[in-house]
């Protein structure tokens, strides 16, 4: 066990199952007693919590395990509409690989990971249906503050009116819209936590040399195969890139999200129509959320 952080993810859950309530200030820290929280991530902590206590750390690295294999089927599936078969297996296996490389232990992000995958193959199909996603957004923004990157992808790949629903539909938890201060807080402090997490720094070439060997492998085999993104999903891209160079753990959702937007990028797939502006009551009859063509 390197991170401890696994046990307070427990010992978090282990409370909300025993007060049937979601902490409202800090319980657990001395210095810190009573100062208000707002804990983004108390589903997640609550399955962490039962799996545990039924089944000990072997059922926590069955839990992780079993994340891991969701996010590499949810990948490969949405990849073989595109590719063949044994190029899906293999750009999936290359994915994953990257994403949980600095994976240690079952944390909450890792549970986000399988609804991540799901979100971004969804929405970069464009035949998503509005009421999964709808489902996946209220659940996510209740597993991991992550899902502030679900409504950005569907706003930067030309999804506006699905953003601002699944921005609205993100309230639906037991903190309602302060949830995001926390996601504030995270964005406006990651300077300051940078320096006490070694997960947030950014990502160093000697230390991280697997990952930026990856980078370099896909954006090699990009330009050898001639990839065309719009603009849209170029700038999505990179701007998710960004943020995982400023830090580790971003990496990874740029792992399990990169290979499902270009794969049905409409100039490099050929295989999506963009349809045009819809209504958002057209939205909730079907999944044309695209406001503008790539």
């Amino acid at each position: 066990m390197k991170d401890p952080d696994t046990y307070w993810h427990v010992m978090t859950g282990r409370w909300i199952i025993a007060h049937g309530d979601v902490p409202r200030v800090d319980v657990f820290s001395h210095t810190a007693a009573g100062t208000p929280w707002i804990d983004g991530e108390w589903l997640s902590q609550v399955v962490m919590a039962v799996t545990y206590d039924h089944a000990g750390w072997l059922g926590l690295h069955a839990l992780l395990i079993a994340c891991v294999v969701a996010t590499y089927a949810i990948i490969c599936t949405f990849l073989m509409h595109v590719y063949p078969r044994w190029v899906s297996a293999v750009v999936s296996v290359g994915a994953i690989y990257f994403a949980l490389f600095h994976l240690q232990n079952m944390r909450p992000h890792v549970l986000a990971m399988p609804l991540l995958a799901l979100w971004t193959g969804l929405l970069s199909q464009s035949r998503g249906n509005i009421w999964l996603l709808c489902a996946l957004m209220v659940l996510w923004a209740n597993v991991h503050g992550s899902f502030i990157l679900g409504i950005a992808i569907a706003a930067g790949i030309g999804y506006v009116s699905m953003a601002i629903l699944a921005a609205a539909l993100a309230c639906i938890n037991p903190y309602g819209y302060l949830l995001y201060e926390t996601v504030w807080f995270q964005i406006a402090y990651m300077d300051v936590m940078r320096q006490q997490i070694h997960e947030l720094r950014p990502v160093n070439a000697y230390d991280d040399m697997v990952q930026v060997i990856g980078l370099l492998v896909a954006a090699a085999v990009a330009l050898w195969r001639g990839t065309k993104l719009g603009f849209r999903r170029a700038f999505t891209l990179c701007t998710i890139l960004f943020f995982g160079l400023q830090n580790r753990r971003g990496l990874a959702f740029f792992g399990v999200t990169a290979p499902l937007i270009v794969a049905y990028s409409p100039r490099f797939s050929g295989s999506v129509s963009i349809p045009g502006r819809s209504a958002l009551s057209d939205l909730i009859s079907r999944f044309n959320v695209h406001s503008t063509t790539e």
